[in-house]
């Protein structure tokens, strides 16, 4: 496997957010004042800031976090010990005992007890084992495995294990 690597500047993200369900049928969380959509599943313990949104058929686990202007839409799920902030998850995005900020999720992305940082997730980009993204975007089948990333990208099926990058672009 050829792999490029090429030091790259890398622009800073603002995250979009949404403050509803657009035609959907909502209600209010009694944990935090959130608008949640009646065909989503949200528990009751969760917390879901006045600000953030849960729409489609989301799912919000009993111990998860939805803060700041942070929206969960299509089938997303926010389960465990998970905190998403300033954060939109778009699809089958998945965030599982992780701490998400000023970041996109999209696709099937997954991020499992690690955390992301003003950065983008998309496809089945996946991230697992303490890894900390940051600044960066992560594209197709791409992993982060027990790996530090700072801003960098990883396309296709690049993978980072085991390693700390920065100013990096791996195909």
């Amino acid at each position: 496997m050829k792999i490029l690597l090429l030091t790259i500047p890398l622009f800073v993200y603002a995250t979009q957010v949404s403050a509803g369900c657009i035609n959907e049928e909502t209600t209010i969380h009694a944990n935090g004042g959130g608008v949640i959509s009646l065909n989503s599943h949200v528990d009751i313990k969760a917390f879901v800031s006045v600000d953030s949104s849960v729409c489609g058929q989301s799912t919000i686990g009993p111990d998860a976090r939805i803060e700041n202007r942070s929206f969960a839409s299509g089938s997303s799920s926010v389960l465990g010990n998970s905190k998403i902030v300033s954060t939109s998850l778009n699809s089958h995005a998945l965030v599982k005992n992780s701490i998400v900020q000023d970041s996109v999720m999209n696709g099937s992305s997954s991020i499992t007890n690690s955390s992301a940082s003003n950065s983008i997730l998309n496809g089945n980009a996946t991230v697992s084992r303490n890894s900390k993204i940051i600044d960066s975007i992560m594209n197709g089948n791409s992993r982060a495995e027990n790996s530090t990333m700072k801003r960098s990208i990883l396309n296709g099926n690049a993978e980072l294990v085991n390693k700390t990058i920065e100013d990096q672009v791996l195909n």
